[in-house]
């Protein structure tokens, strides 16, 4: 069995606060006495995946599975998007076996399996540089005074 998946999350904000309105009642934003501005963004968030599993059965009582699978995440820097985790697994069907005689249990397999696995638990862009913050930047001859971080 082979196949792919990807997912895609785009996200797109923005938001507008206005204060001091005169009466509870007015609910348009240019209605209040005080603008507190404007703002926004954009996220985007994808995954995409390839998988593949192979079985193998010997004589209806020895079982081997290997699986694969690369996922790439845009969560990660660009160099090191791609995770690996293959996995395999051995069963035994001790039920099928002619020594195993029982009246009450129908069905008796062992089975041991090893495998890798991982996450992408982050923030998104948290593995893209960013400013430091208390310290200038010129970006096309425009100085940018830096901005501080957002309390973590």
């Amino acid at each position: 069995m082979i196949g792919s998946s990807y997912d895609n999350y785009d996200k797109d904000q923005f938001n507008a606060s206005m204060t001091g309105y005169l009466d509870n009642a007015i609910t348009a934003l240019d209605g209040g006495l005080v603008w507190n501005g404007t703002g926004g963004n954009t996220t985007r968030d994808v995954i995409m995946s390839y998988f593949g599993r192979a079985e193998y059965e010997y004589d209806e009582k020895y079982l081997l599975e290997f699986t694969m699978r690369a996922d790439g995440s845009s969560r990660f820097n660009p160099g090191n998007r791609w995770g690996y985790f293959p996995s395999a697994s051995a069963g035994w069907r001790i039920d099928r076996e002619s020594f195993f005689k029982s009246n009450f249990i129908d069905q008796l397999k062992l089975r041991a399996s090893v495998g890798a696995l991982g996450n992408q638990a982050i923030d998104l862009y948290k593995s893209l540089p960013t400013v430091a913050t208390g310290q200038d930047y010129s970006f096309g001859g425009t100085r940018v005074p830096a901005q501080p971080s957002p309390a973590r």
